[in-house]
């Protein structure tokens, strides 16, 4: 699937944690709405391998997020 995104959240205090994930289509990681997620320590690579307009980590109306040691490449 073109937009394929390799973890999606949406909701209050989630966690997205230590995670290897590559090779997808769109998005590594995406979220939206919800107030306290933390998005850390996750390994990201060869994202957006279709579609060129997403992001290794694309959140968005997310209240006090903590984003802290990922690491993209590739």
């Amino acid at each position: 699937y073109p937009a394929a995104i390799g973890v999606w959240f949406t909701g209050d205090r989630v966690e997205i944690s230590h995670n290897d994930i590559t090779d997808t289509s769109y998005s590594g990681i995406a979220g939206h709405h919800g107030e306290g997620a933390q998005v850390i320590y996750n390994d990201i690579s060869k994202v957006m391998q279709v579609l060129h307009d997403g992001a290794a980590i694309y959140v968005f109306y997310v209240k006090k997020l903590m984003m802290r040691g990922n690491y993209s490449h590739n």
